[in-house]
């Protein structure tokens, strides 16, 4: 058995070189019938000369443990980082000429644990080795600059908003919009009132899903027969949501007269059906959806992530002394995924980066491709 304790304080910029910068962009212009090349501040960042470095400081501790002859083997692991000066792009209003600016926001907990179990299962002619990781991680904003809540970057329209959040307590990233409570007599959306003015303002936005997952899991098997070779992974996340911007656009009673999903027709509003619980209002343009949890959808998945079928061939039979080994193999990436979402891949943040605090967001995502290969391996 072995314990393992550390500490330690890094500091870094969280943000790539020149994005601190002012920067120019080229706009096209006409003077007396000729074209002309000019330049003007980039309005999707503003500069921030007041940036301080983001420092983090960790804190481990560990054990691992080794039974029977360490053919099982468990490691454990608690960690806790506090980030201050958090490094983000910091949405502005559109009266700044910017769209966003990178800033320090405040102060952030993350503290969580890791569990690893490494087991050999038959040690044979026939071998089989099995792993499994699982990773709990929970995120907590500890202070903000200015003590004002901090919004990611809008969607776009319909909706035109931004709907991630980081308040004081709460995780990074939360979901931010109105809870809807069916359809009134006429068809329209109902939003339910928070704050108990009659009217429904943006003081009635709640916290509406959360795009950090409760847990994240790995499985792994390998196994092998004489020459053969088998391995496998999946990976899976649990428990965190999805904003589905795209229902946005194709589920919106013919905003820009985009086509609809087909569930659109057979459960919408109607004169002739006037269900107060159909999940779709009455076919109108004059129809208005906001940023609600009506896009929220369960993001977890179970994924397939690598299978391999290899096959050892003997290099002694060839007679080519300056080759050691010699493998064919066929192998498939994502072929399998076990998920509730409705859209094409789970997998998805089309909005958010390293240091972005818009998590979670499928906006035209594109799905991770199916591949399978054919190869040879040489040992040399």
């Amino acid at each position: 058995m072995k314990f393992r304790l550390s500490w330690g304080i890094t500091g870094s910029t969280a943000v790539d070189p020149y994005q601190t910068l002012n920067s120019l962009t080229s706009y096209r212009t006409v003077f007396n019938d000729a074209r002309y090349i000019g330049y003007a501040p980039n309005a999707s960042n503003l500069a921030n000369p007041a940036l301080k470095w983001e420092t983090t400081a960790q804190y481990n501790a560990g054990v691992d443990v080794g039974l029977f002859q360490n053919r099982l083997g468990l490691t454990f692991d608690y960690y806790r980082k506090d980030t201050r000066d958090l490094l983000s792009f910091v949405q502005l209003p559109t009266s700044t000429g910017y769209a966003s600016t990178i800033s320090n926001i405040g102060k952030i907990r993350n503290s969580g644990i890791e569990l690893g179990l490494n087991t050999t299962v038959i040690d044979n002619a026939f071998k089989w080795d099995l792993n499994f990781n699982f990773s709990k991680n929970k995120s907590e904003v500890i202070e903000l600059a200015g003590g004002s809540d901090v919004f990611g970057v809008n969607i776009p329209q319909p909706l035109a908003v931004a709907v991630n959040l980081v308040r004081v307590g709460q995780p990074v990233g939360v979901f931010y919009g109105y809870l809807e409570d069916g359809l009134d007599e006429k068809g329209a959306i109902k939003y339910k009132d928070i704050d108990g003015v009659p009217g429904i303002t943006s003081s009635d936005r709640t916290i509406i899903g959360d795009p950090n997952p409760d847990f994240l899991y790995n499985f792994s098997s390998r196994m092998a027969y004489k020459n053969f070779e088998l391995n496998f992974d999946f990976q899976g996340v649990q428990g965190n949501d999805i904003f589905n911007v795209n229902l946005s656009a194709v589920g919106n009673s013919f905003y820009w007269g985009e086509n609809q999903l087909k569930e659109f027709y057979n459960n919408h509003w109607s004169t002739t059906n006037p269900d107060p619980n159909a999940k779709y209002p009455k076919v109108s343009a004059k129809t208005l959806y906001s940023a609600s949890d009506r896009y929220i959808e369960d993001d977890s998945f179970l994924k397939l992530r690598n299978i391999q079928l290899a096959y050892n061939l003997t290099v002694a039979n060839f007679g080519v002394a300056w080759v050691k080994n010699l493998q064919v193999y066929v192998s498939g990436q994502n072929l399998l995924t076990f998920t509730k979402y409705s859209w094409y891949d789970p997998e998805i943040n089309t909005r958010g980066g390293s240091n972005s605090i818009s998590l979670g967001i499928d906006n035209n995502g594109y799905p991770n491709a199916k591949m399978y290969t054919f190869g040879v391996r040489l040992g040399l």
